[in-house]
């Protein structure tokens, strides 16, 4: 893996594939692996706060879950 500019290389039967984390349309001023690295140097806020980021990967977590165990899976209430 690369942060600056953000790519993932990884073996394939061709040789390496390269994978480029950035939204072509915006560039790679906009990619948000660069975006959050910068700011952890930087010492500055992220455009989504963490708390924010942190909620959205609990939800996540509770799907797969879900869809691992065939039941429903609650969040705990804060």
């Amino acid at each position: 893996m690369s942060l600056f500019p953000a790519k993932l290389f990884k073996q394939s039967l061709q040789g390496f594939e390269i994978t480029h984390f950035y939204n072509s349309k915006n560039g790679p001023v906009e990619d948000r692996i660069s975006h959050f690295v910068n700011c952890i140097l930087d010492g500055k806020k992220p455009l989504v706060p963490l708390e924010e980021s942190l909620k959205v990967q609990q939800v996540m977590d509770a799907i797969y879950l879900s869809a691992e165990s065939g039941k429903e899976v609650r969040l705990a209430a804060k």
